[in-house]
């Protein structure tokens, strides 16, 4: 399952739910329906979507503030998952393109992933940032 929204109240989303990676990008972790559904109201989502079985996974995202991509497209993907023993790789996919310069709510991509259990590394393009 995958969702995409628009961040538009980042700051009323807490440190257990979101990790700043860089300048431009931040991963989401969801590991419980409480957070699903803080996350949909930081969304501006009046009701959240079914919330998926967090008894058997976890959702992550990818937060991209790039800008307003000029074609229209959705700038950030999940691509994949990699896990072993529910400790996961997050690999993201920045699509390139022109963007202009526009501060508004950030692009966020969300996908559930079976047998997560937490996040060691995310590779988002030729970067690669470690959790502890």
């Amino acid at each position: 399952m995958r969702w995409q929204a628009r961040l538009v109240a980042a700051g009323t989303l807490s440190g257990d739910m979101v990790t700043r990676l860089s300048e431009a990008f931040d991963l989401v972790v969801l590991r419980e329906a409480d957070q699903w559904s803080r996350w949909w109201a930081a969304a501006g989502e009046p009701v959240a979507p079914a919330a998926p079985d967090f008894s058997m996974g976890a959702v992550v995202g990818l937060v991209a503030r790039v800008g307003q991509p000029a074609g229209g497209s959705w700038p950030v993907e999940v691509a994949a998952v990699r896990l072993r023993r529910g400790v996961g790789c997050v690999e993201g996919r920045i699509w390139a393109g022109l963007y202009y310069p526009l501060a508004g709510p950030a692009f966020v991509e969300l996908a559930y992933i079976p047998g997560l259990v937490r996040v060691r590394m995310v590779k988002l393009g030729q970067e690669q940032f470690e959790l502890r």
